[in-house]
């Protein structure tokens, strides 16, 4: 509390949190992880967003994204800025969009194939069946897909790596699984 006797707080948003482990939930965002999770245990998963690997969907829906690593270290962060500061960058309210990076469902395939063996490869994509959901695609489309990020990376809150992509997550989830 302060002197006057107001809590401190603030607030964060968080981008969709991926590859998260334990099974699919219901969410519609839930594919996002499950793209990766499932094939890379040998499970079959669902690409609600699209009909097959080509369908144009796959390129034109954006996800705003970050690792488990990033933004648990995100949450600490928010804990010790400074409230002024706060203030200063992201506005009186302190309502924080913690930063996260651009992708596609192309990068997330992308992100298993090219990895061959680290991440499953051809035998990995494999597992996926291409299934358009309208329901699901309706809740994708309102979906921002980017944020302007400039005044929490002002406050030192750390993003992903834009050039390795969703790469990071897949490399995180596979240490997941072989400590497992």
């Amino acid at each position: 509390m302060n002197p006057l006797g107001f809590i401190d707080g603030r607030t964060v948003r968080l981008p969709t949190v991926c590859i998260r482990t334990g099974a699919p939930s219901s969410a519609a965002s839930s594919f996002i992880s499950g793209l990766v999770r499932e094939p890379l245990q040998g499970i079959k998963t669902v690409c609600p967003i699209a009909n097959s690997i080509d369908d144009e969907a796959i390129e034109g829906m954006p996800i705003y994204v970050t690792r488990v690593k990033t933004v648990v270290e995100n949450i600490a962060r928010a804990i010790n800025v400074d409230a002024k500061d706060i203030e200063q960058k992201v506005g009186k309210t302190r309502c924080i969009n913690l930063p996260g990076i651009k992708i596609t469902t192309r990068d997330i395939l992308q992100a298993v194939l090219s990895h061959s063996e680290k991440a499953g490869g051809k035998q990995a994509l494999d597992l996926i069946e291409f299934k358009r959901d309208p329901k699901v695609v309706a809740i994708c489309e309102t979906w921002a897909g980017d944020y302007d990020s400039s005044g929490p990376m002002g406050l030192g809150f750390a993003v992903d790596d834009t050039q390795q992509g969703y790469a990071q997550a897949v490399a995180d989830f596979q240490k997941t699984l072989k400590a497992a």
